[in-house]
């Protein structure tokens, strides 16, 4: 098939168009922040903050590797890193569309930019993964060890929170809600991470038995 033949023009767009996605959003929303008064340095760090930017950041890479071909970018290559990316973007997807796209409107480039990184690179990215990614060598184990990062970015929001007193979803906001809440919130979440996992891990057994080598 051509698109196979050609993969790595089809993951250069497909990252260009991530990356287009991510630079959009702090192109929209840096001045947006700054005109509240807030400073550059504090501004990159609560974009940097939302799970939003840095999963899109992670697709981006992932493409690039798969573009460039090189040894160095191993590790947005492999197999369970790509799957991994995959449940977090769709993790991105689910929950902006189904909780927070009713509290949030923009206009403009901004809108575009809020499509690319909740709608367009997120499909994009399940697409490549379907059609793309090897899925053998995939185990029900490893949707336990892919947990590590919403785990860690979830203690990072509360520690960070309590420093600063800014949460970058108001679902994790504990001094709004309480820890308790939030911790309840917290372990939802990671039971969706989860489950999100051993989904995306069935249907790769499936993709194997039946369409592997």
């Amino acid at each position: 098939m051509p698109i196979v033949k050609n993969i790595k023009t089809v993951t250069a767009i497909l990252g260009i168009i991530a990356w287009l996605g991510v630079i959009s959003q702090f192109y929209t929303s840096v001045p947006a922040y700054l005109q509240k008064g807030r400073t550059l340095g504090g501004t990159l760090v609560e974009l940097f903050s939302f799970f939003t930017i840095q999963t899109n950041i992670l697709v981006a890479l992932c493409f690039t590797a798969a573009a460039l071909g090189a040894s160095q970018t191993a590790f947005f290559k492999r197999r369970g890193t790509l799957t991994s990316v995959a449940v977090n973007i769709s993790i991105v997807a689910l929950v902006f569309n189904l909780v927070l796209r009713a509290t949030y409107h923009p206009v403009g480039l901004a809108s575009l930019s809020n499509e690319l990184v909740h709608v367009i690179t997120p499909a994009l990215f399940i697409i490549y993964w379907l059609a793309f990614v090897p899925k053998d060598s995939i185990n029900w184990k490893d949707g336990f060890a892919w947990l590590w990062y919403p785990a860690f970015y979830l203690v990072y929001v509360l520690i960070r929170g309590a420093i600063c007193g800014i949460y970058p979803y108001f679902f994790l906001d504990a001094g709004k809600y309480g820890y308790p809440k939030v911790v309840l919130n917290m372990g939802i979440l990671l039971i969706v991470f989860l489950i999100m996992d051993l989904l995306y891990i069935f249907i790769a057994k499936l993709v194997d038995r039946y369409f592997g080598a």
